[in-house]
């Protein structure tokens, strides 16, 4: 009863002050923050994730069926987390949205033609995405998702080819894009795509601190 939960309580407490302090942190590090939303906020990206993922879907069954459908929209359903949910990351910009895109798709299309073996096209068309994204700064991380789609996706989206980055792809991405720039737009104290930072006026090489983990003030001010 009573008596006992006195004595847990304490004896939990020596065992957790035994525990070196790296580990406790590291421990921690596992438990998420609090985080503090309004409901319109709430709302604002969960209609807008559901208006995009549904208008895409449907876009992309005139050019695709069987599980082509699906596939496409894993990718399109990763972007929509990112311009919805976080739209002040540098990863939900145009640019990396699109860009991401195409070129990752480009990529896929690339391989999928000149390497034999599919898991081995797979793997070229991730590693060659990213180091391509990154390159151009344009990292978008759904990028991977699409050119493993483009790869892996069969027949149908082999046949397609260079086409497939038109129809359904550009799209799509049109579409969403538009989504984004209405909805984000909508509710004060949003903007996107995103302010600029300020200008460097040290003129260092370095990041600031936000921009190094893909943030901008707006996700901290949400």
């Amino acid at each position: 009863g009573r008596g006992r939960r006195e004595c847990v309580g304490p004896a939990l407490a020596r065992a957790c002050e035994a525990v070196p302090p790296t580990v406790r942190e590291w421990v921690r590090a596992f438990v998420p923050e609090r985080q503090s939303s309004a409901w319109r906020e709430t709302l604002r990206i969960s209609v807008a994730t559901g208006i995009s993922i549904l208008l895409t879907g449907w876009i992309s069954s005139f050019f695709l069926d069987g599980l082509g459908v699906p596939l496409m929209a894993i990718s399109m359903g990763a972007s929509a987390v990112l311009l919805f949910g976080v739209p002040g990351s540098l990863l939900a910009q145009p640019w990396p949205f699109v860009g991401g895109h195409l070129l990752s798709a480009a990529v896929g299309i690339l391989c999928a033609r000149w390497v034999a073996d599919p898991w081995l096209a797979a793997g070229l068309a991730v590693g060659l995405s990213m180091g391509a994204m990154l390159s151009l700064r344009c990292l978008h991380p759904p990028g991977g998702a699409i050119t493993l789609f483009v790869v892996l996706g069969g027949s149908q989206v082999h046949e397609l080819g260079f086409l497939f980055l038109l129809e359904p792809l550009g799209i799509n991405l049109a579409v969403m894009l538009l989504l984004a720039l209405l909805i984000n737009n909508v509710l004060p104290g949003h903007h996107y795509p995103a302010l600029r930072s300020p200008r460097n006026v040290h003129r260092s090489a370095d990041l600031n601190p936000l921009e190094r983990m893909g943030l901008s003030h707006a996700d901290i001010e949400t």
